[in-house]
């Protein structure tokens, strides 16, 4: 009687239905922090994203109010397709944005959906040997320099420039290709990212260097 006693009051197991609520409970637990991971790298992707056009057009932007013209030059302060665009900057990304004479080179590549930059630093007897320099060697050796990817999974960026003369900046206004020996008075950057389009304008401020 004793050790049927001691038998009934001694340790028992997990039921069934306690184990069931276990289990749910923590299918429960991987199933949020399952969503919360999701969302968490969802918006770290998304500031990454947002931080990477604030740069570049923060870039640009300086970049294209430090323009500078080349006396006796045939080559041209900015000159530009609709996806890419050349010009000769005091401003260098590899120098924080410092005064240096560069060259600059962006170009959108449909294939990779990201936009690169390029940029050439001239020689010491740049202004001296301006005359003689070719705008397609000059290409050349900036699409051999090295390529930094600035804006990633981006969709059909285009670039677009106003003339000087331009009345207003009404869309028909616009152009798609530049290649005149003075700047543009605005340029513009269109591109769509994770389903939103956007539209960057640009102002240009040429000096002789």
């Amino acid at each position: 009687m004793c050790a049927e006693r001691r038998r009934a009051a001694g340790p028992r197991g997990f039921t069934l239905i306690e184990t069931l609520v276990v289990t749910a409970i923590c299918a429960g637990l991987v199933a949020l922090m399952t969503v919360l991971y999701k969302a968490v790298g969802t918006s770290a992707q998304a500031l990454r994203g947002g931080q990477q056009e604030w740069l570049v057009q923060r870039q640009m932007r300086e970049q294209l109010r430090h323009l500078f013209v080349v006396p006796k030059s045939s080559l041209p302060s900015l000159s530009g397709t609709s996806n890419e665009v050349v010009f000769s900057s005091w401003q260098s990304r590899a120098h924080a944005l410092d005064g240096m004479p560069m060259v600059v080179y962006f170009r959108y590549d449909r294939g990779e959906r990201a936009l690169y930059y390029h940029e050439l630093p001239l020689p010491a007897w740049w202004s001296a040997q301006a005359s003689v320099w070719n705008a397609a060697q000059l290409r050349e050796a900036l699409r051999a320099s090295r390529a930094l990817k600035v804006v990633a999974a981006v969709d059909d960026l285009r670039f677009l420039f106003l003339a000087e003369g331009a009345a207003d900046a009404q869309p028909e206004a616009w152009v798609g290709e530049w290649r005149e020996d003075k700047a543009p008075r605005l340029m513009q950057m269109n591109f769509t990212k994770a389903g939103r389009t956007y539209s960057i304008w640009f102002e240009t401020f040429a000096i002789d260097a």
